[in-house]
Order: C-alpha cells, then sequence, then structure tokens
C-alpha cells in the first residue's frame, strides 16, 4: 500500500493487476457471510450512503501568482483528532442470472493523536487513543456490526508504507486486523511531510489551475511509480489561509472503467493537513459477473 494508495490501484488494474475497489471479503464481509449468495435481492442502499459525484476533471483557470505551500514539523507533544468515515457500496449481479450481491460498508473512526517523538520533518512515535472505532456491514439485506479498535496504542512508524508501522495496544495483545487498520489510517497522515508536500513543491500551482502531471511528477506523488493514465492536478481554492488541491483520474479498459477523485486540504502556512477525501466510482466486467462499486472516504484533523 503506498500513499496514494488508489491511484497506484489503478494502476496495478491497467497492468492487470487486483482493483482496490474488487469486494474484499477477508476485509469487508463477516467471515459467517464468505461465499454465500442471496437470490436476487433488491438492490437499495439499506444505509442511505451518499458519494460525491464525479464530473471529471476541472478546466484550468488560473488567476494571480503560484501559491507557495510551508511545511513546518510537527512537535514533540503535539496533538490532533483525527475523524475518518469510509463507506463503500459494493453491487454484483453474477450472469447465471440467479443470483445478486448487495454490500455496503459504514466506518468510523475518531482517534486522539499526540506526537511522541519527531526527526527530520517526519513523526517517529505516535500515541493514539481510540474513541470510536466502528464497522457496520449490511451483506444482502443482513446488518454486521463490530468494534475494530479500542485503548491506547503506541506507534513506532519507521517509513510511509503500514509495513513500516511498529504498534502495540496497552495492557493486551494486539490482533491482526487492528493491526490491518490502524497502520492503514496512520499511513495517509501521520502527520510528516508526504509526496503530496514534495509535488506542491516541486510544481506550485495558481488558483484555478488545472495541469496534467509529468512521468516525472507522477514517480513524486506516487513515491517512485507512475500511473500509466493521465493524473490532472489542481488547486480549486484557497479561502482563510486553507488551500484545497485536487487530483482526477479516469481509466476505460475493456469494458472495465474506474473513476477516481482525491482532495486535501492543507492549512498553507504550516502544510498541516486538515482533510483528506478519496472517492472511486468503477464497473468491472467479467465472463461470471458484472460489479458496480462506490467507495468514498473523508479524513479530518482538528488541530
Amino acid at each position: 500500500m503506498r500513499w496514494v494508495v488508489t491511484f497506484l490501484a489503478v494502476a496495478a488494474c491497467k497492468r492487470g493487476g487486483e482493483s482496490s475497489t474488487t469486494l474484499r471479503p477477508s476485509l469487508d464481509v463477516p467471515d459467517a457471510a464468505v461465499g454465500s449468495a442471496a437470490a436476487k435481492p433488491s438492490p437499495t442502499e439499506t444505509l442511505g450512503l451518499v458519494f460525491e459525484p464525479l464530473d471529471g476533471p476541472p478546466v484550468s483557470a488560473p488567476v494571480g501568482g503560484p501559491v507557495k505551500l510551508e511545511f513546518k514539523p510537527a512537535v514533540a507533544g503535539a496533538k490532533r483528532t483525527r475523524t475518518h468515515k469510509h463507506a463503500a457500496l459494493y453491487h454484483t449481479r453474477f450472469l447465471d442470472g440467479e443470483r445478486e450481491r448487495l454490500q455496503e460498508t459504514q466506518q468510523t473512526f475518531v482517534l486522539r493523536e499526540e506526537m511522541l517523538e519527531v526527526g527530520n520533518n517526519r513523526v517517529k512515535k505516535l500515541g493514539v487513543q481510540v474513541d470510536e472505532a466502528r464497522e457496520l456491514i449490511v451483506l444482502d439485506g443482513n446488518r454486521h456490526e463490530q468494534v475494530l479498535l479500542d485503548g491506547y496504542y503506541t506507534i513506532d512508524i519507521g517509513g510511509r508504507l503500514p509495513r513500516d508501522m511498529k504498534m502495540a495496544v496497552a495492557g493486551r495483545t494486539m490482533g491482526t486486523r487492528e493491526e490491518e487498520e490502524l497502520s492503514a489510517l496512520l499511513s495517509v497522515d501521520a502527520a510528516s511531510s508526504t509526496p503530496f508536500h514534495e509535488l506542491v513543491w516541486h510544481h506550485p500551482l495558481r488558483v484555478g489551475e488545472a495541469v496534467v502531471l509529468t512521468e516525472a511528477e507522477q514517480k513524486i506523488l506516487l513515491d517512485g511509480e507512475a500511473a500509466g493514465t493521465p493524473i490532472t492536478f489542481s488547486l480549486r481554492k484557497v479561502e482563510n489561509g486553507d488551500a484545497t488541491y485536487q487530483f482526477d483520474m479516469q481509466l476505460d479498459r475493456d469494458g472495465d472503467k474506474r473513476v477516481v477523485r482525491q482532495r486535501y486540504v492543507v492549512r498553507v502556512a504550516t502544510g498541516q493537513m486538515l482533510e483528506i477525501m478519496d472517492a472511486t466510482v468503477s464497473s468491472e466486467k467479467s465472463q461470471y459477473m458484472d460489479q458496480n462499486n462506490k467507495l468514498q472516504t473523508t479524513m479530518r484533523f482538528a488541530w
């Protein structure tokens, strides 16, 4: 998993790899439901999930001069609250004409984070108190709920990838699912400088400007890799000292379609992330099934 995970997943799909939006039984479907399929359930969004429409990249209309983004590293003792909300809708129609599957997933995390150790523009050690971490799945009309994290965690951060993190929870043994969820959350933003910051420094934009990233710029953003399809990078607005940047990408290959948008709200004077939004709409076809999926994640930070 990379920092801009969805773009790399789309690139993998183009190369014939596994898609990140495919329904994943190990994560999204409770064990008891794996392998089951209901007979033609009504494709009704029972959780009432709402997804942002993905209307393509904006037209470039720049005004003013380039916006210079600063970065001030977090200091030991700094605190913030992370609120993470994830929604996913997976609709699968099996081509034998007898079965459909509808799954809705909703995750909510509220984490209070403290920077315990900082060095070289990166947070090295983090303390995390979980206020809320729950998952609700409605699969073929059946509800499944579970708690994903609980307690106080300490995390040693050795790099940008989830596997670079070593973690423990106070008073008990940590579970594999806990490690997976927490490392994925924290690798997106651990209050450190990121490839996103490096790209903005390399190519500062004017308000309203939209550009197609070069291959070299994609490698800056994607930690040395390129998506193999155009990515539009834009600066949507600057208000009250906060800048909103956006990435848009679309892939259409052999009947499989995928539209991706990522948006970042960042404080210009400090480089602190205030919000990260990631949305994907995809449709995939095989000789056995048609899949139509929507995913949207919003992460907000209060310092």
